[in-house]
């Protein structure tokens, strides 16, 4: 069935459902308002119009069955194509010249040109090319920001190396501020399971000001949180801050109490400590 005969059956459809839903309509008020059954006068139409409908189906089909066995087909209409007929003019007939003039006149006949396609230097390689350029450049990208990343942890390693070597000897005996650096690498590590305690010289010991601003000042510089700078202090140095919780030193790393080792705050993006700087210079 073709689009031709698809519209006429959509638009008998849709009226045949027009109808169905008029035909219930009415019917439906008829018997609400008037008590009046329309079925009882339809059925017997509808019934009679179903049948009719079967039989002409039927019928058409018998007989059409029966012509087709007695010869009679229907043949298909076929328009002949339109022949064009055009005249052809007779060529002149020329004079007979002879064979060494007719050749002369024919055109040289030039050999075939050969051409090859060079498929591995096509433009189709290019976007797998360029893909894979971008990949390496990424690459090295990544390298060389891995690279800069691990140098400047080294630079801030020896910066907070050099620190503790400046402001703990007065405190600490040369065996012990050893042990310092190497729980100061255990905490740049997270390896806060190794720590080795210490105790400071009797003479001169380090007090909690102290002990407090210097783990304020190496944390930031290692980006150590407040807490684990607490903890590194309370492990490191337990009788010096015997009387201390690691609340009160988190929450108080930081603070303007006078004491010997004072709170160095870098500038944005330096890890220099200035007391070092002011040596320096």
């Amino acid at each position: 069935m073709n689009y031709s005969t698809q519209i006429p059956m959509r638009k008998l459809c849709f009226i045949l459902s027009l109808l169905s839903v008029a035909f219930t309509i009415v019917s439906s008020y008829l018997f609400m308002k008037h008590q009046i059954n329309v079925m009882q006068y339809s059925t017997p139409v509808i019934l009679v119009t179903v049948l009719a409908i079967i039989t002409c189906g039927v019928l058409n089909k018998v007989f059409k069955k029966l012509l087709s066995e007695f010869g009679f087909k229907s043949t298909p209409i076929t328009q002949e194509p339109a022949t064009i007929i055009v005249p052809i003019e007779e060529a002149p007939v020329e004079d007979h010249q002879p064979e060494d003039t007719i050749q002369e006149e024919k055109e040289p006949v030039t050999p075939p040109i050969n051409i090859t396609i060079n498929l591995e230097n096509s433009g189709s390689v290019q976007p797998a090319t360029a893909k894979s350029n971008i990949l390496d450049s990424y690459e090295e990208a990544m390298e060389i920001n891995e690279r800069k990343s691990r140098e400047r942890r080294i630079e801030i390693m020896n910066a907070v190396r050099e620190y503790t070597i400046e402001v703990m000897p007065e405190f600490l005996s040369k065996e012990d501020l050893a042990t310092l650096l190497e729980n100061i690498n255990y905490m740049s590590c997270g390896d806060t399971d190794k720590y080795v305690p210490l105790r400071s010289k009797i003479d001169n010991p380090l007090k909690s000001p102290d002990l407090r601003h210097f783990a304020w000042n190496i944390g930031h510089r290692l980006n150590i949180p407040m807490r684990d700078r607490a903890l590194f202090i309370k492990s490191v140095f337990p009788f010096e801050l015997r009387e201390a919780t690691i609340e009160y030193l988190e929450k108080n790393l930081r603070d303007s109490v006078p004491s010997k080792i004072k709170i160095d705050v870098p500038k944005k993006g330096d890890y220099r400590f200035k007391c070092m700087m002011k040596e320096a210079a």
